[in-house]
């Protein structure tokens, strides 16, 4: 304790601190974790945004409005099933928000579900898709599309990278906010 006056007692230093009390490592995982969750889900709702944007002429074009001949003079070819698996992973980011706040496992588990489903797998599936493609444009500087005046290979790795890095690091901090969330067992006498 320290005194009213403010001085520190005689024959202490401030280095008997070991027996204080400190933060459980469960709620310190915890707060880490959510943090960084909560960066990743942000960053994957960027990656969906242009995702929507690269999906809006086919959607379009489906629906069949006026504004498809406005969109159709973009430069992109037409989409891959890929990306319209891939763009359902939305719905569990928007899980795993939704279960931050109140540790909801539950929630969180159904993340992980949907992260595996329509976002690893997707990805998976794209990378094996584009695999001849881009290893013609390696050897040959071959290229069987463009978006924007680039090669759509390219571009469409670049987004599987940085998308396969999105999901991994989601899996990996949703198994830590798993394991700190857990509850504990019961302590038997």
């Amino acid at each position: 304790m320290s005194l009213k006056s403010g001085k520190r007692p005689t024959g202490t230093d401030g280095s008997d601190f070991w027996h204080r009390e400190s933060i459980a490592w469960q709620h310190r995982q915890s707060c880490i974790n959510k943090s960084r969750l909560r960066f990743d889900i942000v960053i994957h709702l960027m990656m969906s945004f242009l995702m929507f944007i690269r999906l809006l002429p086919c959607m379009l074009a489906f629906v069949g409005t006026s504004l498809f001949e406005s969109v159709r003079k973009w430069d992109v070819p037409n989409a891959r099933p890929w990306e319209f698996i891939w763009f359902i992973s939305l719905l569990a980011a928007f899980l795993g928000w939704k279960a931050m706040p109140k540790n909801d496992l539950l929630l969180l588990k159904q993340y992980i579900t949907g992260s595996i489903v329509f976002g690893v797998v997707p990805v998976i599936y794209g990378l094996v898709d584009q695999a001849d493609d881009l290893i013609a444009y390696i050897t040959d500087k071959k290229q069987t599309a463009q978006i924007l005046g680039f090669p759509a290979v390219l571009i469409w790795f670049m987004f599987l990278a940085i998308s396969a890095q999105i999901h991994g690091l989601g899996l990996y901090f949703s198994w830590q906010l798993m394991k700190a969330w857990k509850p504990r067992g019961k302590k038997t006498k």
